[in-house]
């Protein structure tokens, strides 16, 4: 398999070991208030924030799959060894920040590489992203059942997979992609990333609501 279609694959179930999991977990766990909010927007609002960064500068693609990747693995391996609380929830922001990045970075590459049968080529990359993502969130609820504590190992397989998709990255031949910093439309960029963000944090502060048995 390709480097970029084992990515799609890998990425697909790192993510959906763990990430689905995270906030119930953290609600059975006791974070409650500002910091499970957080943790609920994490991964709508702080992807789109990094992304709107990076959108403005001159930015290799592959570079940031891999440093993404790299970033969002080692905060993985780490929510493995943190209590649920602040400083997991911190590490939680990093590795959506990362995924931010690598998704970006990713996004270039498809951009170029689906050029002339754009409607093809990204509907057969999205069957690999979608092969591994039921399977693996329904496996993991299947093996874990009501022993919570189980799913700290998925945080660390999630980690493992990140980190060994970043050593793949490094082997995608189309290493010279690079995305235009934006001409004019910054301040509108994010203005519309600041409100979006802003919608999610304060629509996720109402999902812990939901009555606890």
């Amino acid at each position: 398999m390709k480097p970029l279609r084992t990515i799609t694959l890998l990425n697909s179930i790192a993510s959906s070991l763990s990430q689905p999991y995270f906030s119930f977990l953290n609600v059975i766990n006791g974070v409650t208030g500002p910091l499970l909010g957080v943790v609920s927007s994490s991964f709508t609002a702080f992807p789109s924030i990094v992304q709107g960064i990076f959108s403005l500068y001159k930015a290799e693609a592959k570079n940031l799959i891999t440093w993404g990747f790299i970033l969002s693995g080692l905060a993985w391996i780490l929510l493995f060894l943190l209590p649920y609380g602040s400083l997991s929830t911190l590490m939680y922001v990093i590795a959506a920040s990362g995924s931010g990045a690598s998704t970006f970075g990713y996004s270039i590459i498809m951009e170029k590489v689906s050029r002339g049968a754009r409607g093809a080529v990204l509907s057969q990359y999205a069957q690999y992203a979608r092969i591994g993502s039921l399977l693996s969130t329904v496996g993991v609820g299947l093996l874990t059942g009501d022993q919570y504590y189980l799913m700290k190992w998925f945080f660390l397989s999630t980690g493992l997979l990140y980190l060994i998709s970043s050593y793949i990255s490094t082997i995608i031949q189309d290493e010279e992609v690079y995305v235009p910093p934006s001409e004019g439309i910054g301040k509108d960029v994010m203005r519309m990333i600041l409100v979006n963000s802003s919608f999610y944090v304060v629509w996720a502060f109402a999902w812990p609501l939901f009555p606890r048995g």
